[in-house]
Formats: structure tokens, C-alpha cells, sequence
């Protein structure tokens, strides 16, 4: 038994303790519940919401790890929200909040002496916030919801500090649970194919399109884009490992995220993909010179990708719906904003030709760079654009950027896009010296393999706008955490 585990199965509450936790938990489960639409599903997605919150909590003096994998876990689940009367509520949201609490109250001077190497990371974060705050509360039609949006982005990125913190004395265990989620999240999408084949296209949960021409997995993300950029992200964790020792289990956790990828086929996670490995390779074979290792990694990465589209055209599509844009490589654009929390899609009817997804993207530049000349300093606000213009091909329903550094140009202006910017190029930075720093062939591929799951989200979000989700936030957190680690020894943790 693990350290980390024997702390959370011995170190047990008393009794008393652990029945007015169960109270306390059933009784903000109810009160949740009653707020929405007190469905049987929303029910559920409260109890999780709760109880992983509690979860979290309880394990943030126990296990800190275990903790960030938690709230890991719900994040990657983008797509299950509850609305509640202020507005969407994502699995994560009660779980950062009572985290960031117990964090901040119990140990501060601990999180001060945390903060202090990234404090330039940290201030660019806040200046970003308050700017997309400025912005959306003066500028936009509907300022509460644009402020909504806001304040979901900014408990994302509170999320990452959160994480940076928590995993700041284990930062190994982020990459631990970086691949124990996105293996959950292959597994759960490869079973939803599966099933998808066997029955569909009548059983279509977790399916976007399903009677379409171009059905695409999302399991339990908010849209196929984020599904499949979350699993390309994280393999570089599943290719990092075979840079120093092939194993039979590696290539069959690669294996099945490339295979899960391919069922979300959206282009843009591919592009992503390409790139992080890229960044992954040359790190690698920059610092340790193993060019054989690093060439047996790429070359399973190229033929297992190739692999999972083929068993996508196989599995996905239908007999007797027309293939149509699936042999041309075009594909739909997503129905839903993930700019835009609690935006209900409307589907689109079978017979519907899908447009060019680059087109479609293309189009909305122009207009966006119009209206930014209202106000080009601080930009117009989050997730107002479709506040401001309805989707063309479909009357009243609200239009959205799919490009991230539009989106970022248009929501937070000059001011804000530099601030997010100056956030990654410090980023990159502590990462590269992390790199320097790195004497262990595995600490290299693990450092490598951040630096390239991350650009892999850079890259793969020109095609969506899904920066202010706090997944990649998490992400973000960890690699500071582990850069952190490698360049500098940590003090002892005060008592």
C-alpha cells in the first residue's frame, strides 16, 4: 500500500465526523437538486458535482494529489452541466470552490510560498481576468451572461493555481492522473463507438450527428472538438514513456487514445496532434540525443493514427446516410458555442448539407475585426459576438468565434490578448528551463511531453474556442508544478 493510500484508508474521520459529512453532503445534493429541473439525470450530475466536491476537499491535507485527480476526473466531463437559476454549473465548479477555500484558509503563507516562482505567471492570469471582466461588464448587449462566462473563466484558471499548488510537493502524480484521465476518457469513447455501431443510429448517447452523415463521439465533452483535443493533449504522457522503455501496456494505452481520437475525427484535435508530437520529438532528441528511441516513438504514433481513422470510417457512418463530406475531409461544424455556458443546439436535420468548417470559420473574422473597432483595447466581452449576430445558416441562434486567437482578440482586446499571451510565453519559458535543467532521461520525455500537450491544445483550439474550460487550466497547473520541481529542490512543507 501507497503512502498516498494509506492516508486516505487509515486516516478515517470518527465516526460522528463521517455521519455528519454523509448529512451534510445528502442535504447539498437536495438543495442542488431542487434548483434545477429535478430530473432523475439531474439528480445524478449533482450527487457527482457534490459529492466529488466533499471528495476533494476531504483529501486536500490527506492525499494533494488525489485531490488535483479529482477534480481532474470531473473537469474532463465538460459536457455534463447542470442550470441552476444564476446560470450553467459544470461538475468542477463546487469542487474548485471548496478546494480554493480550504487552500486559502487553512494554509496561506504555504500558498504564498508556492506562488512566488511563477508570480509573473500569476499576475498575467489576473490581468487577463480582470480585463475580460472590464470588457463584459461594459461593452456587451447582455452583460450578465458575457460576466457569467467571465466568471467561469476565471474559476478555470483558478483551478490551474489550484492545481499548480496541490501537486507542488508530488508533481509526479499530475502526470499519473493526466493519463489516468484521458484513458478513462478513450475507454468511455470507445465503448460509446461501439455501442454506436452496434445499435445506432437510434442509441445515440454520447454521439454529436448521429443520423447525419458525419456522427462524431463526444461521450461525456461538451463538443467533438474538446473531446478529441483533450485525448491528442494527452498523448504525449502515453508517447513520453517509450522514449526510454517500449512496453506492451505503452502502446496499448497509445493505442487506445489514438483509436478514441479518431472516433471524435475533428481535424483540428489532428493538426493539434501533429504539432505536440512534433514538440515532443525534437525536445526530446534536443536534450538526450537518443534519436533511435525518439524515431520508434513517432513512427508508432504514425501508424496507430492512421489505424484509428480507419476503424472510425468502419465504425462511425451508417448505411443509407450519404457520406458526403467525410470523403471530401471536410466536417461539420460544432452546434454549440463552448464559449457560451448553458447554450441549448438545435440539431441539425439529416437532409442539411454541412458546410465547410474552414469557410465557415473564415467568415466570422472579418465581422469580428468590424466590430472590434469599437472598442480594440479591452475587446467586447466573453461570448458576446453571439449576442451581437445570429448563425446565418440557422435564424436565432446565436453565432460564436471558432478560431482561439480571434475569440481572445475580440472578448479581451489588445490588452487581454497580450496578457494571455505573456501567460503562455512565461509558461514555455519555465518549461525550457525545466528542460535545461533535466538530468534523467524519463524527467526530459516528461517535461517534454507537458510542453507538448500543451502546445497540442494551442494549436488544436485555432479550429474552437474552449481556452476558459478548466481542463486545460489543470493541465497548465501540473506542468508548472512539475517544471517547478525539476529547476528548484522544495522546502519542506511546514507543519
Amino acid at each position: 500500500m501507497t503512502n498516498s493510500v494509506r492516508a486516505v484508508v487509515v486516516d478515517d474521520p470518527s465516526p460522528r465526523a463521517a455521519w455528519y459529512a454523509i448529512v451534510a453532503t445528502a442535504t447539498v445534493i437536495a438543495a442542488t437538486w431542487f434548483l434545477t429541473d429535478r430530473s432523475p439525470p439531474s439528480l445524478a450530475i449533482s450527487a457527482v458535482a457534490v459529492a466529488g466536491a466533499g471528495l476533494a476537499a476531504w483529501l486536500v491535507p490527506r492525499s494533494p494529489g488525489a485531490a488535483f485527480g479529482v477534480m481532474l476526473l470531473l473537469a474532463a466531463a465538460s459536457g455534463t452541466t447542470l442550470e441552476l437559476p444564476p446560470g450553467t454549473m459544470r461538475l468542477e465548479h463546487p469542487a474548485i470552490l471548496v478546494v480554493a477555500i480550504r487552500v486559502l484558509l487553512e494554509r496561506p503563507a504555504y500558498v504564498y510560498g508556492r506562488v512566488r516562482p511563477v508570480m509573473w505567471i500569476a499576475v498575467a492570469a489576473i490581468a487577463y481576468v480582470l480585463v475580460l471582466a472590464l470588457s463584459s461588464a461594459l461593452l456587451p448587449p447582455a452583460p450578465m451572461k458575457s460576466l457569467l462566462v467571465a466568471m467561469w473563466t476565471a474559476l478555470s484558471i483558478l483551478a490551474g493555481g489550484l492545481g499548480y499548488v496541490l501537486l507542488a510537493r508530488e508533481p509526479e502524480r499530475g502526470t499519473r492522473w493526466l493519463i489516468v484521465a484521458g484513458l478513462a476518457t478513450a475507454v468511455v469513447g470507445v465503448l460509446i463507438g461501439l455501442l454506436f455501431w452496434l445499435f445506432g443510429p437510434e442509441w445515440n448517447f454520447g454521439v454529436h450527428g448521429a443520423s447525419g452523415p458525419l456522427p462524431k463521439v463526444t461521450a461525456f465533452a461538451w463538443e467533438p472538438n474538446l473531446y478529441a483535443s483533450f485525448l491528442a493533449a494527452m498523448v504525449p504522457f502515453a508517447v513520453a514513456p517509450l522514449m526510454t522503455r517500449v512496453s506492451r501496456g505503452g502502446l496499448a494505452i497509445l493505442a487506445t487514445l489514438l483509436l478514441a481520437l479518431a472516433l471524435g475525427m475533428t481535424r483540428g484535435a489532428y493538426l493539434g496532434l501533429i504539432a505536440g508530437v512534433i514538440v515532443l520529438l525534437l525536445m526530446t532528441a534536443w536534450r538526450t540525443r537518443a534519436v533511435r528511441r525518439v524515431a520508434i516513438a513517432g513512427l508508432a504514433v504514425g501508424l496507430l493514427a492512421p489505424a484509428g481513422i480507419g476503424v472510425y470510417t468502419v465504425t462511425m457512418p451508417h448505411p443509407g446516410v450519404a457520406l458526403g463530406p467525410l470523403s471530401s475531409g471536410v466536417s461539420a461544424p460544432d452546434d454549440g458555442d463552448p464559449g457560451s455556458p448553458g447554450g441549448e443546439s438545435e440539431p441539425r436535420s439529416e437532409a442539411e448539407a454541412y458546410p465547410d468548417t474552414v469557410q465557415y470559420r473564415l467568415e466570422r473574422v472579418p465581422i469580428a475585426m468590424d466590430d472590434l473597432s469599437e472598442s480594440p483595447i479591452i475587446g467586447l466581452g466573453a461570448a458576446s459576438f453571439g449576442q451581437r449576430h445570429d448563425n446565418p445558416s440557422r435564424p436565432g441562434t446565436p453565432d460564436h468565434i471558432a478560431i482561439l486567437a480571434v475569440a481572445v482578440l475580440y472578448e479581451a482586446g489588445i490588452l487581454g490578448a497580450m496578457a494571455l499571451a505573456a501567460l503562455f510565453i512565461l509558461v514555455a519559458v519555465v518549461m525550457l528551463r525545466a528542460l535545461r535543467a533535466s538530468a534523467a532521461p524519463d524527467d526530459t520525455a516528461i517535461t517534454a511531453a507537458y510542453a507538448a500537450s500543451i502546445a497540442t491544445l494551442l494549436v488544436a483550439y485555432q479550429a474552437t474556442n474552449a481556452i476558459h474550460f478548466a481542463v486545460n487550466w489543470l493541465l497548465v497547473g501540473a506542468a508548472l508544478a512539475w517544471s517547478v520541481a525539476v529547476i528548484r529542490p522544495q522546502p519542506p512543507e511546514p507543519s
